[in-house]
């Protein structure tokens, strides 16, 4: 049972890896300059998105490894996909470029809550 458990919790944080990733790997080459022109940005800066989501990611790593062992991986993956699904669904409402640039924050420690930071 405890196996099993396992494979679906697994299962479950690929879902979220592949529903999202789109909004952080995928998407920012092909919307550089949709942003750029949005908010009035250069490439530079709306190339800053993406790379606060990795440096956040990569510093809160080590942090969300910890709740994951402290508070166990269900309750982890539960609280981070929550969050990760909010952050999602914020990007549409973000009318400023700093608006953008927060969620990419919150979007690298809600993928470290969930245990994706690991497979990616």
């Amino acid at each position: 049972m405890e196996r099993r458990r396992a494979s679906v919790q697994l299962a479950i944080g690929w879902v979220f890896f592949l529903v999202t990733a789109g909004a952080t790997y995928s998407a920012p080459p092909l919307i550089f300059p949709l942003l750029a022109s949005e908010f009035g940005l250069s490439h530079a800066e709306v190339a800053a998105m993406p790379t606060v989501f990795l440096i956040t990611k990569g510093a809160l790593a080590v942090p969300a490894g910890e709740i994951m062992h402290r508070w166990g991986p269900s309750w982890s993956i539960r609280v981070g996909g929550t969050l990760l699904a909010i952050a999602t669904s914020a990007y549409p409402c973000s009318t400023a470029a700093w608006h953008t640039l927060a969620l990419h924050m919150v979007f690298g420690a809600c993928y470290c809550m969930c245990g994706l930071a690991g497979l990616l």
